[in-house]
């Protein structure tokens, strides 16, 4: 499981306990844009805290909200940015928790915001009951029948915010299929372009379903997948940027 962890989390978090981030978190983390000392970022599904600690502490954001649905995880990142605060990397008025769904958040607070992060779940349900780990760690992947129904749920709730909004950054595994993510995409008239990728090795109880589509060249090519030379298959993961309204006008 090694190699699917971000090798410089303990440079932003402690490794004491908690849920240990993900290359998914490191490439949304990496991909935010950020303007140094004005940029105002809010990480839905914060977990760990890491993206909106890379935010602060690497990029010098201004502010992070940090949200999650689970209240563990926002206890685990509060301790993480009490921490930082103690170390003096962040001042205290920087930051500020919020326990809730996306759904429910406050219209108010999220326009507050330029840029709004969010690591979806995305594990199909049928690969759920294969992740080692307590219900916490299930439940902070599990992505519904086909892996995008967390992410099709925020998309709803994303396009029907009040206009000017800030953008949103998102980062989703082409596993689900490039086709479908577009799609869903399109289902709710969102405006986006790819901001990076990163290839890594499919979890080992996916490689199973990676050799199974292997006499698919189109199921292949859409889910990205591809097998190293040692055989084991490997998928993408691409940063998304949602262009929100406010931004556009910023941007004309």
């Amino acid at each position: 499981m090694s190699s699917f962890h971000w090798p410089q989390a303990s440079d932003y978090i402690r490794s004491d306990g908690g849920h240990p981030p993900s290359r998914f978190a490191q490439a949304l983390a990496e991909a935010i844009p950020v303007v140094p000392r004005s940029t105002r970022v809010l990480d839905i599904g914060c977990g760990s805290g890491i993206v909106g600690l890379y935010c602060l502490i690497q990029k010098k954001a201004a502010f992070v909200t940090f949200s999650d649905v689970l209240g563990e995880l926002v206890d685990i990142a509060r301790g993480n940015v009490e921490d930082k605060i103690t170390r003096g990397s962040i001042h205290p008025s920087q930051t500020a928790f919020i326990g809730s769904r996306f759904s429910d958040l406050p219209e108010n607070v999220v326009l507050a915001h330029d840029v709004v992060a969010f690591n979806p779940p995305q594990l199909p349900d049928r690969y759920t009951d294969r992740i080692d780990g307590d219900t916490v760690t299930k439940t902070f992947r599990h992505g519904g029948s086909d892996g995008l129904d967390v992410t099709r749920g925020f998309l709803r709730w994303y396009s029907g915010l009040k206009s000017p909004k800030p953008d949103a950054v998102i980062v989703l595994s082409c596993f689900l299929g490039r086709s479908r993510i577009a799609q869903a995409l399109r289902d709710h008239g969102l405006v986006w372009n790819q901001l990076g990728s990163i290839r890594i090795p499919l979890r080992p109880f996916l490689q199973a379903a990676a050799e199974s589509l292997a006499d698919n060249p189109s199921e292949i090519a859409d889910r990205s997948l591809k097998k190293d030379d040692d055989g084991v298959w490997t998928k993408q993961v691409m940063t998304l940027l949602i262009r929100g309204s406010r931004n556009d006008l910023q941007r004309g």
